[in-house]
C-alpha cells in the first residue's frame, strides 16, 4: 500500500518532481499534468487576489534551497505569484501560520490542512471573513525519509496520507485545478471497504500492556524535548503551553523519562478530537519518534466512542470534543 510512488529524477530540475510517476492505474504523465494545472491555477488565483486587494498576503509553496524540498512562501506582490508551485513535495501544513497573520490572507490547503483550518475557525482562532481559502485535491505527499531509506530511487506516500479519507478541504473559496483525477488506491480519499484506516492502531492495541509501555518508553526516551512537534502542529496554539509554565511546573529541566511522558501524554489528550493526522509532528521530530501511535489512538476513540471526526464537514463548526456533551455519550468507564 505504501509503495505508491516511483520517482525517477526527483532530484532533477529546479521545478521539482518533473518526472515522477505512480505505480498504479494512474498514468504518470497525467499525474504530472494535473499537478501543473493546479500550480498554474494557484498562481492565477493568488495574482488576482493580490491585484484586487482582497488579500494582503498569500501563503503557498515555493521551491526550497534543495531540489527535493519546498518551502512556505509569503507572497505580497502580484508579480511574485510565479514563485508558487504545487507537487507531491508540498508537505507543510500552512495553516499553522494563520493565527499570527495580521490583515487578510490567502492560503493553499490540502485535505488535512483544510480540516485543521476548520477546527481553528470553530475555535475562533482565525476569522473566516479575513481568509481566502484555496483548496487542492491532494493525492498525497511523499515521505522524504523513504528517499533516504531506498537510496533515492523509490519513495512512498507519507503514512498519514495512506490512511487519509478526505483529499479536499471541507470549506474553501477556490478549488485550484478543479477535480484532478481518480483516487489512487491506498492514497488520500480511498474509502474502499478493504482498507481499515485504524488497522495499525488495532494491532498495537492488541499487544500486552507491558509491551505497549515498553514501546512508548523506548520511543520517548529518545525525545530531547525540543518541542518541534508542538511548534509544527496547527492546533497547538496556546499562548502559554503547559510545558512552559513555571507555576505549576509540569516539565523538569533534566529531561527525565517521566517528564517526557508528561509532555507527550498531556499533548495527546489536548489534541483528542482535534488532531487531523496531518503528520506535521512526525515530520518535524529530529529523533524520528512516531507520535501518530498516540494521536491516532485518540482519533480512533473519538470516532468510535463519540462519533466525532475532527474537521470533517459535519463537525467543521462543532465545538471541540471535550467542550461538548450529549446524553448519548458512553459512560461505561465511570465507576
Amino acid at each position: 500500500m505504501s509503495d505508491l510512488l516511483g520517482v525517477s529524477g526527483i532530484m532533477s530540475g529546479i521545478g521539482g518532481m518533473n518526472n515522477w510517476k505512480r505505480d498504479s492505474d494512474v498514468n504518470g504523465a497525467a499525474a504530472n499534468e494535473a499537478a501543473d494545472r493546479v500550480a498554474q491555477d494557484i498562481r492565477r488565483i493568488a495574482r488576482k487576489l493580490l491585484s484586487d486587494g482582497e488579500v494582503d498576503v498569500f501563503i503557498g509553496y515555493g521551491q526550497g534551497t534543495l531540489p527535493s524540498r519546498v518551502t512556505p512562501v509569503f507572497i505580497t506582490r502580484p508579480e511574485d505569484a510565479d514563485a508558487l508551485i504545487w507537487d507531491a513535495r508540498c508537505e507543510n501544513d500552512l495553516v499553522v501560520y494563520l493565527p499570527g497573520i495580521e490583515g487578510k490572507a490567502g492560503v493553499v490547503v490540502k485535505g488535512c490542512d483544510g480540516r485543521a483550518l476548520a477546527r481553528l475557525l470553530a475555535e475562533k482562532q482565525v476569522e473566516r471573513d479575513r481568509l481566502k481559502i484555496v483548496a487542492v485535491e491532494c493525492a498525497g505527499v511523499i515521505d522524504r525519509k523513504s528517499v533516504k531509506r531506498d537510496g533515492g530511487n523509490r519513495v512512498h506516500l507519507h503514512p498519514s496520507c495512506q490512511v487519509c479519507e478526505e483529499r479536499t478541504a471541507p470549506v474553501y473559496d477556490f478549488l485550484a485545478g478543479g477535480a484532478t483525477g481518480p483516487v489512487v488506491p491506498g492514497g488520500p480519499g480511498d474509502k474502499s471497504g478493504s482498507r481499515d484506516p485504524f488497522g495499525e492502531i488495532r494491532e498495537f492495541e492488541a499487544r500486552a500492556s507491558e509491551e505497549r509501555w515498553n514501546y512508548f518508553s523506548q520511543e520517548f526516551d529518545r525525545c530531547i524535548l525540543c518541542y518541534a512537534c508542538r511548534q509544527a502542529c496547527p492546533l497547538c496554539y496556546c499562548p502559554e503551553c503547559f510545558a512552559d509554565r513555571a507555576t505549576p511546573k509540569w516539565i523538569g529541566k533534566d529531561r527525565a523519562l517521566s517528564d517526557k511522558m508528561v509532555f507527550h501524554l498531556g499533548r495527546a489528550i489536548h489534541l483528542a478530537g482535534r488532531c487531523i493526522d496531518c503528520g506535521a509532528c512526525v515530520r518535524a521530530c529530529p529523533m524520528g519518534i512516531d507520535l501518530r501511535k498516540l494521536t491516532r489512538k485518540m482519533e480512533k476513540d473519538a470516532r468510535e466512542l463519540f462519533g466525532y471526526e475532527a474537521g470533517k464537514a459535519a463537525a467543521a463548526g462543532a465545538l471541540p470534543l471535550f467542550a461538548s456533551f450529549t446524553r448519548e455519550d458512553p459512560d461505561d468507564f465511570i465507576l
